[in-house]
């Protein structure tokens, strides 16, 4: 019956649909949240980049033995 109600389109958009639900955040407060985030993000990835580093100097190190 769904199907028939959307004149026989199987196409999946008909059917499946984004719920945009209120968390109850205001604009300011979703923005600070953002910022901090991102600023997590940051710090992270220099981390990541660190540990990547060492990780290739003990590759090296141990193919240059």
């Amino acid at each position: 019956a769904e199907i028939e109600e959307q004149d026989w389109s199987l196409n999946p958009g008909r059917y499946v649909g984004v719920v945009i639900e209120e968390d109850g955040r205001t604009e300011e407060e979703f923005q600070e949240e953002l910022v901090t985030l991102s600023d997590e993000l940051r710090k992270l990835e220099g981390d990541a980049e660190a540990l990547n580093s060492t990780i290739f100097k003990n590759v090296n190190f141990l193919l240059d033995q």
